[in-house]
C-alpha cells in the first residue's frame, strides 16, 4: 500500500529530466489511486512553446523551412535563437550552410 506520503517521497527522491519525473507507481488499492489521481491532476504543463503551422513550408529533405536554421527565409534575430537549442541538441557549432529552399534553381 502507497500512501500520499510515500508517493511524495517516491516523487522527491525522482531525478527531474528534461520534459519532467518518471514515477512508477504500484496501485493496490483505492488510497494510492485516489493519491495518484490528484498528481495527475497538478501535474505541470510541459514549457513549450509551439510553433505555429499557419505559415509552414516543409522542404524536400522533410525539415520545415519556417523553423530551420540554415533557411534564408527566417531572420538573423530568429537564427541567433535557435542556435544554442541545436548546439544542445547536435553537439554541433558550425550552423553557416544556407538554403533558399526547394523552389529555387540548384
Amino acid at each position: 500500500m502507497s500512501s500520499p506520503l510515500e508517493i511524495q517521497e517516491l516523487y522527491d527522491r525522482q531525478r527531474t529530466l528534461r520534459d519532467g519525473k518518471w514515477l512508477f507507481i504500484r496501485v493496490y488499492d483505492l488510497k494510492t489511486l485516489e493519491a495518484v489521481k490528484k498528481l495527475i491532476l497538478i501535474k505541470k504543463k510541459p514549457n513549450r512553446k509551439l510553433f505555429s503551422k499557419d505559415n509552414a513550408l516543409y522542404g524536400k529533405c522533410g525539415h520545415r523551412c519556417d523553423i530551420c536554421v540554415h533557411y534564408t527565409g527566417i531572420t538573423e534575430e530568429f537564427r541567433e535563437m535557435l542556435i544554442p537549442h541545436l548546439n544542445t541538441v547536435y553537439g554541433a557549432s558550425d550552423w553557416d550552410m544556407r538554403c533558399t529552399g526547394c523552389d529555387t534553381p540548384n
